[in-house]
């Protein structure tokens, strides 16, 4: 599940012109998964930053989510 994004727009891109986005594994705490991102055109670097995502239990995650809603839509 993403957490966090920080990626910067450095320059602009033509419509029509490929874009290529690069995405690097930088390193795991625990359940933590730090990226590096760069993002580029057919000239130039566009864009880069940094990505963060924690590794989740999916069955906890959907009964925290559902009751979550069950709990709004009861107001």
């Amino acid at each position: 599940m993403g957490t966090r994004i920080d990626i910067t727009h450095d320059a602009p891109t033509p419509e029509g012109m490929n874009v290529v986005a690069r995405v690097r594994l930088e390193r795991v705490a625990g359940r933590r998964l730090f990226f590096e991102v760069q993002v580029d055109d057919e000239v130039e670097t566009i864009g880069r930053g940094h990505h963060e995502r924690y590794v989740i239990d999916r069955k906890r995650f959907d009964a925290r989510t559902i009751g979550k809603f069950e709990h709004s839509v009861r107001r």
